[in-house]
């Protein structure tokens, strides 16, 4: 799978630049749910993003899955380069929250049948 035909949706919600989805277009999504987005936007991948496109490249292989795309979410849109950040740096937005919670559901709605891969590693014991 390669990195391309991304579409990207970020916004500013409470004066906090927020990602709240990268999407590879496709018939069959892997559907993602990290900690939080880093620097991976339409046109240029993160270290993140090249071990999803590795990690579902490889899953394919085995000829189950097949998927042909994938919808890159987060637990919080928050963009920082680390989940450290987040705890130093931001205070807890509701309304962030609440529109992120939104976005969610409705992706996971619209593809009730897709598989989920939650990746987000051990700094997930961080974050309160």
């Amino acid at each position: 799978m390669e990195y391309t035909d991304i579409r990207y949706i970020a916004e500013k919600i409470d004066g906090c630049d927020c990602r709240l989805l990268l999407r590879k277009e496709g018939i069959k999504p892997l559907i993602i749910i990290g900690m939080n987005p880093s620097t991976a936007d339409e046109t240029i991948s993160d270290v993140t993003m090249r071990k999803i496109i590795d990690f579902i490249t490889n899953w394919n292989q085995g000829g189950v899955h097949n998927f042909d795309s994938f919808i890159m979410l987060n637990l919080y849109p928050l963009r920082k380069t680390s989940p450290y950040e987040l705890v130093k740096e931001h205070t807890f937005h509701p309304s962030l929250h609440n529109k992120n919670m939104e976005f969610i559901l409705s992706i996971l709605n619209t593809y009730p049948a897709s598989k989920i891969l939650l990746c987000y590693g051990d700094s997930i014991e961080i974050v309160p």
